[in-house]
Parts: structure tokens; C-alpha cells; sequence
């Protein structure tokens, strides 16, 4: 009984994504053992930052991180000019990721709609379906993806011979999905189901970016742009401003003869001039005699310096952006030289307090931007314009110290408060509504700027928020919501069709628009508008479309007197032959998938009687 009463009560902390773990008091060179991994203390340095090993990887933790499957806060330290001095409490915790494990045909209800899992495959993909009323959806989900307006993340799984022994650990978020994440200098997308698309980041005009992002929460959600667009100092291209950065890469270093010549990539997106540079050879300035001229954004710039070099030499060449070094051999006429790397950049390009970012230091990360407290009794992370919340902002410098290395941290006191490693950007002021930006919604309702005490604030409206089902589209579109005689319905694209539509014969419902007027999918229109603007339809949503007929998926039809069937990715597809892999009995030719192969069911029921007569001894 004790034992059942652990198993219930860790499922549920697992399904929370609970951490579990408690406080360490360690000096420098202590080890804890947790969970059977090893964690030890290598350093702490002045401003609070610790180093921990954790199973032979080292890690910079400040304030709370989350590192191999642990979350590490710094509780308090103790600084002191000798090392083993050095003292940290830390809470270390298993982090657990939150989801719901479902056995193979379990199902859960989230957003209101039920996910089932139908599969599990070795590798880790899994099929669901999302019923949301009476419309089912057939996802296959590697990672992360949208399946009816949910996105599902394999967070484990586990894969067994038999089908009812997998089971997988899914988390479910929000319908909307955007790539970038208000990244203005990548080009992104964001994704609903709610028509099912993508829709891209795109230039409004020479400097102005339409970038695409997520608002409203859950059933809600949806994609949106301000139609004033993004303004970009430096120009749009391609659905992104172009980068403001000024960052290098060395493309090529050789020394032949005593002679070092070096070529440098301009890597961002302004063009770089002589005096933004410094040369360091063997840390020694050699700027003025190492000279580049004007290197254009993605172009390279060719310099070199002849003072007789033998041996190995250090290149350090700094930009206002990034550092590279490299490390170059001279002996003779014989060259040889090794990679060049990165020593310091930021992913927000520098100090932007209203961006966060990730600093890397040769490739491996230094720290995030995140929101703290530093105050006496509110030590911690924090949000907001609380008293003593700042944003702890990271960035590169072009030396090296005994504390940052090639890194550096600034406090930063956000005028409009901090949140996620950002300050919040402030509002805009506002006399009437007219005078706040426009959002651009792909779908109903969309929310729009206010004007509220000389603000414009995020309005969303006091009617439902919740997405409309085809009936009630029907409806408020002017049309009559009925049942069909057969596959076809008052839609059109089969009123448009210039070649006759075969129809299934099955009773179905859809939108009846009346005389002379068609369904779109989402409104009625007259059967032949004179404007191009309709909008595109999905003729066959759960189904393969063959000869102007929509197939439902898993019916077998012949092509060409091969026995085939509608799979789910909605293509036509021969039937497999005995061994072959499956997951359903209609891929099959015997229609009989057993352990994800095809078998036959008489070959199967002669190995039961082979197997019967052998242990009774049977004779025929």
C-alpha cells in the first residue's frame, strides 16, 4: 500500500515538472553526490558567479540556472582572496520536465480537445489525435509541433515490441507558435492552426519589418503584426532588419617567409572601417602597420605584416561587436595553422538592455540576461519595477580579467521595470485611439491598442473568446448549416470547377449559401466574384484526394491494379507485403499489422495449432 500511495504521489510531482532537491553548504573543492551524479565546486568569484563540475563538464552558475538536469540557485557565498577559502550554499534540485505520460490509447483533454496517443515509434516520434468537437486531426510529433491548434513536445518515451506496452511523456502548450520570437534581425514564422498556416516575417517597404508574433493565451491565440511595422535603422531585407552589428571572422591566415597575412570577413550588417579594428600579435598593438581598408558587409579584406615571424605567434583581432583569435606557425616557408575561433559574442549584439541575450565565450555559454534582486530580504529573481529589480546585462570585452575573463556584467536599473532578461519597452503615449499602432490579426477577434490614461494598452474584446466551429461560421456568414446527401457540399471550389466533381455518396453536413452564392470555407460569396481575393481551400482536410474524390484515411482503393490506401500524410501508397514494417492493419495486404509488422493471420493461426500440438503431443 505504501509503495502504491510513492507511485502516485511521484507521477503526480513528474506530470507538475516538480524539482526535488534541498540546500548544499560546500567549499571550494567539496563534492556532493546527487542522484547518482557527481557536483563539485570549483570557484566563486567576487560578484556571486560560481563554477561547478557537474559529472566532469564545468558550468558557470549566477543566480538560478539550469544545467544536465539539475536547477542551481546561489543561495549566498563567501568571497576570499584565497581560494580554498571560498564558500557557496546552493540549492540543487532534479529539475524534472512537466508533461503527462499516456500509455499507447490513453488520451488527456487539454484546450478543451482530446489527445490521444495512437503510437509510439522507436526513434521517438509519436502519432496522436486531437478530437476538438467532431473534427479529428492525425499528427505525427518529433519534438515539438502543432497538431490542431496545440503544440506537443515529446518530452520522453518509451518503446517496447508490443504495441500496448509504449508509452510517452507529452507536454501540451498554447496554439500559437512563434519561431523567432520578436527576433526583428532573423527572419521567423508563426504558426496556428486556426486557418493551419505559416506566416512569415516579411518587409513592409526599404525600412520598415512586419514581424509576425503570438497574442491572446491558449484557444485564443493567434498571429498578428502592427501595421505601422517595425521600424529598422538599418534597412529590411528578406523579412528581417538587416543587422546593426559590426562582427569579423578570420577567413584565412597564413605565414610564408616570415611574413603573416591575414583575411577578415565582415560577418554583421554595417560596414567596417580601419579604425573600428585592433590587431594584437603576441598582445602587442599592431594596428597601424597591419592596415585593412573599408570591409563591406559579407566581403573580405586582405592585409598582412612582414617582420620576419618564425615560431608560433597569437592573432587577436578585435571588432566593436566580436573578438576572434587564431594561432599561426611560421618556420620557413612551411605553414601551418589551426582553427579560428570565437572568443566573446552576445546574441543581442552588446549592451540592449530591451533584448535578451547569450553570451558566448569560445563557443561555450557564459551567461543569459536575467532580471535580479539585489536587496537585503528580496535576494532572487524578479519581475517588474519592484524596489531593487535590475536587469543583469551581458556583453564582450576585448581583454581578459581574473574575474569575467573576456565577459562582463553591468546592473541595470530598467526604466519601465524588467522581465525574461529585458527591460519592458515603454508604452506609447497616446491622446485618442487613433494614435496607437494596428494590429493586423489572422484571425477573429483581434485585440487592439486602446488609448487609456494617455496609454495605448492591449484591448481584447468582451465577446467569446473562444475559436468558431464551421456551424457557427455558417451562420454568421449568411448561410444555413444542413445535411448533405452526398460527399459535396455548397462549397466553391466545386461550383468553380471546370470539370465535373465526383462525389462520395455519404451522408455529410456543410454551409448552404443559398441561390447564386458559395461557401469559401469561411464566408458566403457570390459564386463568381470579380475580385481575386478568395480565399484558398483545403478540398480534402482528412483525407487523400484521388480523381476529384476524397479519400478518408486508412480506405484501400486499387491505382493501376495495385492494392493501395490513404495514409495519414494524405498520399496514396501501395500495400506492404509480409515482414514490412507497419503501424495499421490497412497498410497491409493481409489487413493484419501485429507488432508493427505485416503477418498473415493464417500463417499466424498455423503456429498457435504447430505450438497446441507439440505440447499435447497431437497426431494429424
Amino acid at each position: 500500500m505504501r509503495k502504491y500511495v510513492l507511485i502516485c504521489v511521484l507521477a503526480v510531482l513528474f506530470s507538475l515538472g516538480v524539482v526535488l532537491g534541498g540546500n548544499y553548504n560546500m567549499m571550494v573543492g567539496n563534492t556532493a553526490e546527487i542522484n547518482g551524479n557527481t557536483i563539485s565546486l570549483e570557484n566563486v568569484g567576487s560578484s556571486g558567479v560560481v563554477r561547478l563540475n557537474i559529472n566532469g563538464v564545468s558550468y558557470s552558475v549566477e543566480g538560478t540556472e539550469k544545467h544536465a538536469g539539475f536547477e542551481i540557485t546561489v543561495v549566498n557565498y563567501t568571497y576570499d582572496e584565497i581560494l580554498v577559502n571560498r564558500k557557496a550554499t546552493l540549492n540543487i534540485s532534479i529539475y524534472v520536465a512537466p508533461g503527462k505520460v499516456l500509455m499507447v490509447g490513453q488520451s488527456d483533454t487539454t484546450h478543451d480537445k482530446t489527445v490521444t496517443l495512437n503510437n509510439v515509434g522507436s526513434t521517438g516520434s509519436v502519432r496522436v489525435f486531437v478530437i476538438d468537437n467532431s473534427e479529428t486531426e492525425i499528427c505525427t510529433i518529433t519534438g515539438t509541433e502543432i497538431c490542431s491548434g496545440i503544440k506537443i513536445t515529446v518530452v520522453d518515451f518509451y518503446y517496447d515490441e508490443y504495441l500496448k506496452n509504449r508509452w510517452a511523456k507529452l507536454s501540451f502548450e498554447e496554439e500559437c507558435f512563434d519561431s523567432d520570437g520578436e527576433n526583428y534581425y532573423e527572419k521567423g514564422y508563426c504558426k496556428t492552426t486556426r486557418p493551419n498556416e505559416l506566416y512569415y516575417d516579411f518587409c513592409i517597404d526599404n525600412s520598415k519589418l512586419a514581424e509576425y508574433h503570438c497574442i491572446g493565451e491558449g484557444v485564443s491565440s493567434t498571429c498578428a503584426y502592427l501595421t505601422s511595422g517595425v521600424y529598422c535603422k538599418n534597412g529590411c531585407r528578406d523579412g528581417a532588419c538587416l543587422d546593426y552589428n559590426k562582427k569579423i571572422s578570420i577567413s584565412d591566415l597564413t605565414c610564408n617567409n616570415g611574413k603573416i597575412t591575414m583575411k577578415l570577413k565582415n560577418e554583421g550588417g554595417l560596414d567596417i572601417t580601419h579604425a573600428d579594428l585592433k590587431v594584437l600579435i603576441d598582445n602587442v598593438d599592431v594596428s597601424e602597420e597591419m592596415y585593412f581598408g573599408v570591409i563591406y558587409v559579407g566581403s573580405t579584406f586582405t592585409s598582412f605584416i612582414d617582420k620576419g615571424y618564425t615560431g608560433k605567434h597569437i592573432i587577436l583581432a578585435v571588432a566593436p561587436s566580436n573578438s576572434v583569435r587564431q594561432t599561426v606557425y611560421c618556420q620557413g616557408a612551411v605553414t601551418t595553422t589551426t582553427v579560428a575561433s570565437s572568443i566573446c559574442t552576445d546574441s543581442d549584439g552588446g549592451k540592449d538592455y530591451y533584448t535578451k541575450g547569450t553570451t558566448l565565450i569560445k563557443g561555450s555559454q557564459y551567461a543569459t540576461d536575467f532580471c535580479w534582486n539585489y536587496d537585503e530580504g528580496k535576494y532572487g529573481s524578479c519581475e517588474g519595477n519592484e524596489e531593487g529589480c535590475v536587469l543583469v546585462e551581458h556583453s564582450c570585452k576585448d581583454y581578459w580579467d581574473g574575474t569575467y575573463g573576456y565577459g562582463w556584467k553591468e546592473k541595470y536599473k530598467c526604466p519601465n521595470g524588467c522581465k525574461d532578461g529585458a527591460c519592458i519597452k515603454e508604452t506609447t503615449e497616446c491622446r485618442i485611439d487613433e494614435d496607437c499602432p494596428k494590429l493586423v490579426c489572422i484571425k477573429a477577434p483581434c485585440p487592439q491598442y486602446k488609448c487609456l490614461d494617455g496609454k495605448c494598452v492591449l484591448e481584447y474584446s468582451t465577446t467569446t473568446t473562444l475559436p468558431k466551429t464551421d456551424e457557427k461560421m455558417c451562420k454568421e456568414g449568411g448561410g444555413e448549416w444542413k445535411q448533405f446527401g452526398s460527399g459535396c457540399h455548397d462549397e466553391c471550389w466545386i461550383v468553380r470547377s471546370k470539370e465535373p466533381v465526383k462525389c462520395t455518396m455519404a451522408l455529410s453536413y456543410g454551409c448552404d449559401c443559398g441561390d447564386d452564392k458559395c461557401w469559401n470555407g469561411r464566408s458566403c460569396e457570390d459564386n463568381y466574384p470579380t475580385s481575386s481575393t478568395t480565399i484558398p481551400i483545403n478540398r480534402c482536410p482528412n483525407g487523400c484526394l484521388m480523381n476529384d474524390i476524397c479519400l478518408p484515411f486508412g480506405n484501400r482503393v486499387k491505382v493501376e491494379s495495385t492494392p493501395s490506401y490513404c495514409d495519414i500524410d494524405k498520399t496514396i501508397k501501395p500495400q506492404k507485403e509480409m515482414e514490412d514494417s507497419c503501424m495499421n492493419d490497412y497498410e497491409c495486404l493481409s489487413n493484419d499489422c501485429s507488432d508493427s509488422k505485416c503477418v498473415s493471420t493464417y500463417s499466424l493461426l498455423q503456429k498457435i495449432w504447430e505450438f497446441l500440438k507439440n505440447i499435447f503431443s497431437f497426431r494429424s
